[in-house]
């Protein structure tokens, strides 16, 4: 399939946010010579009102509010929060995460989807555009809660098996996911039962680039401790999923000024740990882990010697929005 079309950053605002939704996994689908290098928007762009909140809701970056250390279980978990591989139908397609509506665990102001937000900041998760099982027939936005702050009564006592339940229900019939793997599962609850504001670090929070390395190398220690800890088929193949999820997320912000050396590498290394899935041994599939991320030094140097070409850079969307302005 030929991404092009839809990726093409000249497409107006409402024509891209219409065609988003029916975009599938670049990573996942496309062919070298179809999609590297060609120039696309984040589909993150569709989640605001207007380019001036584009520029807004980028310019803001949140630390996070986790207890520590980190343990393999909270990596795990951090991974599914952030993965749109948790989620389905519309969510799904339009590659949301659970992240995308509360960033590092916070009410993400920013956010706008005109089905199902009524003012950036608001989203009625029981509309029917993001599950037929999971609509009320109500139109009723609400403002997105910030995690961390326990004063919402629904969210305070995470350790309860009623929050457990509030969890599978968002999952699985608002959000029309599947019901996640019972590691997976576990792992996302003890993330979110770790998250207070009473963690929050006194430093400022780290760029968006930073932020994304971190997460990915998370996700690849993740990757490889569940081949080590020999877990089920299931259970790595959504933590492999999930961390392609965020290489097609870097593809993405580095596409306003695509690189096709750094494009092919992206794709390179997805597809490495794609392969993973197809080896049935410890040693094979710890042999193929270690040949994906091999190149590893090299993507990262890429990354930060373009990051002023792309989307973690605001005068680099700011230049992008008003060229798309002028056609």
């Amino acid at each position: 399939m030929d991404f092009s079309g839809i990726l093409n950053p000249a497409l107006n605002r409402k024509v891209v946010r219409r065609l988003v939704l029916i975009t599938g996994s670049v990573l996942l689908a496309c062919a070298q010579s179809a999609c590297a290098s060609d120039a696309r928007e984040p589909s993150e762009f569709a989640w605001f009102e207007s380019n001036a909140a584009i520029v807004e809701g980028f310019s803001q970056r949140y630390t996070e509010c986790a207890k520590g250390p980190s343990t393999f279980e909270l990596r795990l978990g951090r991974l599914a929060f952030n993965s749109p591989r948790l989620l389905g139908g519309q969510a799904a397609r339009m590659k949301l995460s659970c992240a995308s509506c509360h960033p590092s665990g916070r009410a993400n102001e920013h956010f706008f989807i005109e089905q199902i937000s009524s003012a950036p900041g608001t989203a009625d998760i029981s509309h029917s555009f993001l599950s037929s099982a999971g609509g009320d027939g109500i139109s009723n936005p609400k403002v997105i809660p910030d995690l961390v702050n326990r004063s919402g009564a629904h969210i305070r006592d995470r350790q309860t098996d009623d929050f457990a339940l509030f969890m599978h229900r968002l999952i699985e019939v608002e959000f029309d996911g599947r019901k996640p793997p019972q590691t997976i599962f576990k792992a996302l609850w003890t993330y979110l039962q770790n998250a207070d504001q009473a963690y929050c670090s006194t430093n400022e929070p780290a760029s968006g680039l930073h932020q994304r390395v971190t997460l990915l190398r998370e996700a690849l220690a993740v990757v490889k401790d569940m081949i080590n800890l020999q877990v089920s088929d299931e259970d790595l193949r959504f933590a492999v999923s999930s961390t392609r999820s965020q290489l097609e997320y870097l593809y993405e912000i580095y596409g306003l000024a695509a690189n096709k050396q750094l494009d092919q590498r992206l794709i390179r290394l997805s597809r490495g740990l794609d392969e993973i899935l197809n080896q049935q041994s410890i040693k094979s599939r710890s042999q193929q882990l270690a040949k994906a991320t091999s190149e590893i030094p090299t993507l990262l140097d890429l990354l930060y010697k373009h990051e002023a070409t792309s989307a973690f850079s605001l005068s680099a969307i700011s230049a992008h929005l008003e060229l798309n302005k002028k056609r």
